[in-house]
């Protein structure tokens, strides 16, 4: 028997690991009875990428900010001590 290779990109893998943590969550509130496994695993994915798009949305992250021109920004580099 061999084993299932999955391989996530790094967005993938955050999503699965927030929709495992939400998953988990219900199961430890009883909230998931027999043959509703797969639909609590759905909600938990739609969740977790609810809050990803509302963090998108929300934040900036630094790769989003404009370059600043030290010059211009007025930023001076400090002088070396003598």
């Amino acid at each position: 028997m061999t084993k299932p290779d999955v391989t996530l990109q790094p967005t993938k893998g955050v999503l699965t690991a927030a929709a495992a943590q939400i998953y988990a969550a219900y199961i430890a509130a009883g909230r998931i009875e027999d043959g509703q496994i797969e639909d609590w695993i759905k909600r938990s994915i739609r969740e977790a990428i609810a809050i990803a798009r509302t963090i998108d949305a929300s934040v900036q992250s630094d790769d989003e900010l404009p370059a600043v021109d030290a010059e211009s920004s007025g930023i001076t580099t400090p002088k070396p001590l003598s």
